[in-house]
């Protein structure tokens, strides 16, 4: 019975110990979260950036007898054989929050595109060639508060058409060529005083039918937009240092009992399955000559005598003939091998160690 209370009293031990680890673990863990500054790394937002878009063109007309003014406006149908050229106004302005170091880059690009056009099936580009109607300009230049790109170029349509009608010739099949106009404008800025970098990008773009007897050209760009310029914001890691560091303490503590606990729970199951593989080996090997008990024999008038190992027991069983008797006391942890002669007991104690 006082093996049993002291195996009780272990595995209280070993209980109390993996509660604490827990608890530990938990408090380090709360207050190392309450230490850091979770949001020390950021992005707020420094400066506003506001663009709005403008694409205009006026339609000059060849010498003929049925109009009187020189061009037409924007948004009309065109009879295509009396458009001589084609002048477009671009404008792009940005307004800034703050100041800003910036570098503008702008270009206009005409795509000549040949479209296969088959009935009931969506157009492909069979072919296409570039032209830059305007080459990359690059300004740079300190914003304060607004700066606006008003620029312009001239299309000369028969020319573009000519090139249209060529192409059909050349190669007769079903086919719809035109010219495609874009306006890039990028940008690339600094926030004056800072290394916060603004960027943008916006693309204008127009389309110019080459055949038919009469036309429309469309636009298509952004006419507003507003941009947040962000950054990332760098604060300290630590919001408070004290819990920070007791966080630490606490956590390192839980791991020296939690690894305490498993090593004794390991080292406790090492020697639980070292008890158990003995003693399978003896009642198996020696099963002819041991026989097991289920009650512990009153052993008060005996002489008992302890005997260091198994193989000792068996020297003195080829003395005395008798059987020897196997009691597990407590299951999974010890047992008796004992021969019983007279008034005097032979006795092997299995156990862990």
């Amino acid at each position: 019975m006082k093996k049993k209370r002291v195996r009780l009293k272990r595995s209280v031990i070993a209980a109390f110990k993996l509660i604490v680890g827990i608890l530990l673990l938990v408090i380090s863990i709360y207050f190392l979260v309450m230490g850091i500054n979770r949001d020390w790394q950021r992005q707020e937002q420094i400066a506003t950036m506001t663009e709005t878009n403008h694409l205009d063109y006026q339609v000059y007309l060849k010498e003929n007898s049925y109009f009187t003014v020189p061009y037409l406006p924007k948004g009309e149908h065109y009879i295509a054989s009396l458009i001589d050229t084609i002048r477009v106004t671009y404008k792009h302005k940005q307004s800034f929050s703050k100041q800003i170091d910036s570098t503008y880059r702008y270009r206009v690009v005409g795509t000549l595109l040949a479209l296969e056009q088959k009935e009931g099936q969506a157009a492909h580009h069979i072919w296409n060639k570039q032209y830059v109607l305007k080459p990359t300009k690059e300004i740079t230049k300190t914003v304060t508060g607004a700066y606006e790109i008003n620029d312009n170029f001239i299309i000369d349509y028969q020319y573009y058409k000519a090139l249209a009608s060529e192409f059909k010739r050349s190669y007769p099949v079903a086919t719809n060529v035109m010219l495609n106009i874009k306006v890039y404008i990028d940008m690339e800025g600094v926030v004056s005083g800072t290394k916060h970098s603004v960027t943008s990008t916006s693309l204008l773009e127009m389309h110019l039918p080459l055949e038919g007897d009469t036309i429309q050209i469309p636009t298509i760009y952004e006419k507003k937009k507003t941009q947040a310029v962000m950054a990332e914001s760098q604060k300290t890691l630590l919001k408070d240092k004290g819990l920070f560091v007791f966080g630490c303490f606490t956590f390192a503590t839980s791991v020296v009992v939690v690894v305490s606990y498993l090593l004794e729970l390991i080292h406790h199951s090492k020697t639980q399955f070292s008890y158990a593989k003995e003693k399978k080996k003896i009642l198996n090997k020696y099963d002819s000559i041991i026989v097991n008990a289920s009650k512990i024999p009153n052993l008060d008038d005996k002489n008992v005598i302890e005997v260091t190992s198994f193989h000792e027991l068996l020297d003195a069983k080829d003395n005395l003939k008798v059987p020897i008797i196997f009691i597990e006391i407590i299951p999974g942890m010890s047992g008796w091998f004992m021969m019983m002669y007279q008034d005097q007991v032979w006795r092997y104690q299995l156990e862990k160690k």
